[in-house]
């Protein structure tokens, strides 16, 4: 399984499925060479990783906290807080561990995170494909089928801890086959995290049944819920056209949040299935793809709550409150200092991080929308 067990092969990390040790490159499917991995290039893949980390935690924990205000409470809101939960496990903990990982060229973490990062990750991914197949199911019921009662939180609640549960089938096979070995780093016999398989034809089943359930078929039927969506859109009255004018914007942010899911993971399922199933030679340039490809799907934990903030008013006025209440309490804390040594002449006090006095802007209120 590709989703994280990792092979270091001398300053090069290759992130791969093996069938065998990593140290026997007679029994290792690809050819093991020497890669000397430059400098700067390691530097520069900390940065970007640190910058996923950074985006991924920070804006992930916005979506969620956003879902505490009670305008926000809807049943699409609650999926969509499902799918930050997914991203920022990934982003706080995968995210970090595979970075260092990269750098250091060998696995200080020990079994026990070898066999539970590849579970969670492949839990996250279930839980992320299967939130926005409930969401693409939701939307097509209350659009197309608007006569029958809508979905409660109480029971997408449900539906989400169902979810859940089903993702941690598919990845467990991981909890058993991820495993450290130890292998020569630069002449020195350091740890690796990979996955020993019993032969490769269970590797292949395992990796096409990922493609397959967590990617292929759920982009059809969530691709072929939205089709009938917009035929019922294009079927409405005129009149009713304007009415369901909110709801339109909703598929949009949905059908942008699926397409870049799909762009972000595609070029990793290619791969490794490529990899899995041409037993490809190693080279350089394979290396590469492989770790601009694993970057790739990290990155799309990351943009989505930049997508909800773009494509979304309610979440971007969220943030810009949460923005300004966290601007408000440097300003109020200033002024309390000021304040308390006004007696004795001494004004010690931090600077509001406002570029203009924060009264002013507590004092705009943006007029009520209605919530999706």
């Amino acid at each position: 399984m590709e989703l994280l067990a990792n092979c270091s092969l001398a300053n090069f990390t290759f992130i791969a499925v093996n069938e065998a040790n990593c140290t026997n490159s007679s029994n290792f499917p690809f050819i093991a060479q020497e890669f000397k991995e430059p400098e700067v290039v390691r530097w520069l893949r900390i940065v970007a990783y640190g910058m996923l980390f950074l985006s991924g935690v920070v804006g992930n924990l916005m979506v969620v906290l956003a879902f505490r205000q009670p305008r926000m409470k809807t049943v699409p809101n609650l999926f969509i807080t499902n799918l930050a939960i997914a991203d920022g496990v990934v982003s706080l903990v995968n995210v970090p561990l595979v970075a260092l990982h990269a750098h250091l060229s060998y696995w200080p973490f020990g079994n026990f995170l070898c066999k539970l990062l590849p579970f969670l990750q492949g839990v996250s991914l279930s839980a992320s494909i299967g939130t926005m197949m409930a969401i693409a199911a939701d939307r097509y019921k209350v659009i197309v089928h608007y006569e029958l009662p809508k979905l409660t939180l109480m029971r997408a609640k449900f539906w989400i801890g169902a979810i859940w549960l089903a993702s941690c089938v598919l990845p467990s096979p991981l909890l058993y086959y991820s495993t450290t070995i130890q292998a020569p780093v630069n002449g020195v016999m350091r740890s690796k995290c990979t996955e020993i398989w019993p032969n490769p034809t269970a590797v292949r089943v395992f990796s096409l049944m990922i493609f397959l359930f967590l990617y292929f078929i759920p982009l059809v039927i969530i691709c072929g819920l939205y089709g009938l969506i917009a035929r019922a859109f294009r079927n409405l009255p005129t009149a009713q056209k304007v009415s369901h004018k909110a709801q339109k914007h909703i598929i949009r942010m949905f059908n942008v949040v699926v397409f870049f899911f799909a762009l972000c993971w595609l070029p990793y399922h290619v791969l490794f299935l490529y990899m899995d199933y041409a037993m490809a030679e190693l080279t350089s340039t394979m290396l590469s793809l492989v770790l601009f490809t694993q970057w790739l799907v990290y990155a799309n934990s990351a943009c989505d709550p930049i997508l909800y903030a773009v494509f979304n008013t309610n979440y971007r006025r969220q943030f810009t409150q949460m923005l300004k209440f966290s601007c408000k309490r440097d300003y109020s804390v200033s002024s309390t200092h000021a304040y308390a040594l006004q007696d004795s002449r001494i004004v010690i006090g931090r600077q509001a991080s406002c570029p203009v006095p924060c009264s002013i802007a507590d004092k705009e209120q943006e007029p009520r929308r209605p919530t999706i």
